[in-house]
């Protein structure tokens, strides 16, 4: 008698919950002592009720049009951090990072939280169009045209020798990409040389992509920006490693957010 058809009494059930939102109050309370600190810190006031309003009243537009509150926002952001973490994003992620400048536990989380942006936003795929470059994020060429062609954007490409390194191999070229529909052109530039190429036969090819990498970022800027096409090293060794990893499936990574 008293007992639910799962075995479990009613006052279980009643403490469990009980504990749990005695956990979200103690992190609420948390958070906003944080951030009246902060805010104290800086000479500012502030009214936490108001702040709370806000966040309910902001307005973002995710991909495919739908529009959520801040607080919405957040919470779907950690969900697909979440969802990285279960499906091996997080592994490929830290893999790519050591490879470039090392593993930064903080700086991996803010990658990922990059790359969770980008996908609520723009519908773009970690690894496969988003990837962890020299500390910082970056969208990549096929991230780009996936974006154009999400928005039903038709464009057309055209290049241009600005310097042939026939006789020492060092390369620059200019790539025009022009959208068909306004007639609108965005120009772009790219160097590439042995000093900075590492695959030598490749030297010309990757000079035309880094223009043509500049161009779209020009034309499609999503909130993440290489200032200096010339400073990432190899386009084609990050994308290759971004087709690896789908090729190879996910991997299983951690079993709870406790291991983050």
């Amino acid at each position: 008698m008293g007992e639910s058809l799962t075995g479990r009494k009613p006052l279980e059930t009643s403490e469990s919950q009980e504990k749990e939102q005695s956990k979200k109050e103690g992190i609420e309370v948390a958070k906003k002592n944080d951030i009246e600190r902060l805010a104290s810190e800086l000479g500012m006031n502030i009214n936490m009720e108001a702040l709370r309003q806000a966040q309910r009243d902001i307005q973002i537009t995710l991909h495919g049009g739908s529009k959520v509150s801040l607080e919405q926002y957040e919470a779907l952001l950690i969900h697909k951090m979440y969802e990285y973490f279960r499906l091996g994003v997080m592994w490929k992620t830290k893999e790519m990072m050591k490879k470039q400048t090392g593993v930064d536990d903080s700086l991996v989380k803010w990658v990922l939280k990059e790359m969770a942006e980008k996908e609520l936003k723009f519908g773009l795929r970690p690894i496969e169009h988003v990837i962890p470059l020299t500390g910082d994020v970056y969208i990549t060429i096929e991230g780009r045209r996936f974006y154009a062609r999400q928005q039903g954007i038709d464009f057309s490409v055209k290049y241009e020798t600005i310097k042939d390194g026939s006789k020492d191999n060092i390369w620059e070229f200019k790539c025009t990409v022009t959208l068909l529909k306004s007639g609108v052109e965005y120009e772009g530039y790219g160097k590439a040389s042995p000093a900075n190429v590492f695959r030598k036969d490749y030297i010309p090819d990757m000079g035309r992509k880094r223009s043509l990498a500049h161009a779209l970022e020009l034309a499609f800027p999503l909130g993440v920006s290489a200032e200096d096409a010339d400073m990432i090293t190899d386009f084609r060794m990050a994308e290759e490693t971004a087709i690896e990893a789908k090729e190879n499936g996910a991997k299983e990574l951690v079993n709870s957010l406790d291991e983050i």
